[in-house]
């Protein structure tokens, strides 16, 4: 399995080429040059990468304060409540399509589970308006977003970054800093088992 130094050098460029711009080692395939073969690995765009696309693609969802858990409870398991969080329900085919592309993203090797609560945008989690006059006046209604289809995945949890002025002026309405930590995400599923 020799071949010329000219061959692993062009070879090795391109592996080099590829890490640089965020390309991660996934699997194999041979390549004959000069009657001889070498095995090297290829390289796949990684699905997780947390660098944002320059495409945004809209999509709508309704506003759903103090959503329940389960069979209507809002005790969750660390002992919080989810009295004052606000989300906005998603379009459940969007998130199938988006989970459907994870897995084929990862070679069909990694599947996503979807979400609790569907697939949503996280407005406000568990933080106290100082202004509560306003919460719940919009509850049911439509609100039109933009998400980045590429994804990401924090601790398990698989999401895409979301832009929306209106809700961002509905948490300066109750008295929230306009910005959210973590930024506004549209949650596609988790990778947690169990």
């Amino acid at each position: 399995m020799a071949a010329g130094s000219g061959s692993n050098a062009r070879t090795l460029g391109v592996l080099a080429r590829a890490v640089a711009h965020g390309f991660d080692r996934i699997g194999r395939f041979e390549c004959a040059h000069h009657r001889a073969q070498i095995r090297v690995s290829f390289l796949m765009p990684v699905f997780a990468d947390h660098r944002m696309s320059s495409i945004w693609l809209p999509s709508t969802g309704t506003l759903r304060y103090s959503p329940p858990l389960g069979r209507g409870g809002h005790i969750r398991r660390d002992g919080g409540s989810t009295l004052w969080w606000l989300i906005v329900d998603g379009d459940p085919e969007l998130g199938r399509y988006l989970r459907q592309q994870f897995w084929i993203g990862h070679r069909r090797t990694r599947s996503l589970q979807a979400p609790l609560w569907g697939t949503h945008v996280s407005v406000i989690r568990g933080e106290t308006p100082p202004q509560p006059a306003a919460w719940k006046r919009l509850d049911g209604a439509t609100v039109a977003f933009d998400y980045d289809p590429d994804a990401h995945e924090t601790q398990g949890y698989v999401w895409c970054a979301v832009r929306c002025p209106a809700l961002l002026d509905l948490r300066v309405e109750l008295g929230l800093a306009r910005e959210p930590q973590p930024g506004l995400h549209l949650t596609i599923g988790n990778a947690l088992l169990g």
